[in-house]
């Protein structure tokens, strides 16, 4: 099974003056208001925020999958 590529804009990798700079360059952020309103949502399902995030990335991803079959 083959995933189809997305073309996507590549920002240029630059030069780290440390790892803590590093890490921050690679590091994905959510927009703060979007982590409001996860926290909302998992407060009500009583489950960490995180953990309703990574449910919410396999529901996804799997019906992603599934479309693309």
């Amino acid at each position: 099974m083959s995933v189809p590529k997305v073309k996507q804009r590549m920002r240029k990798i630059p030069k780290f003056r440390n790892e803590d700079q590093e890490r921050d360059f690679w590091a994905i952020r959510l927009p703060e208001s979007m982590i409001d309103r996860l926290k909302v949502l998992a407060n009500k399902r009583d489950v960490p925020y995180q953990s309703l995030l990574k449910m919410f990335v396999a529901d996804k991803i799997e019906e992603e999958l599934r479309s693309v079959r």
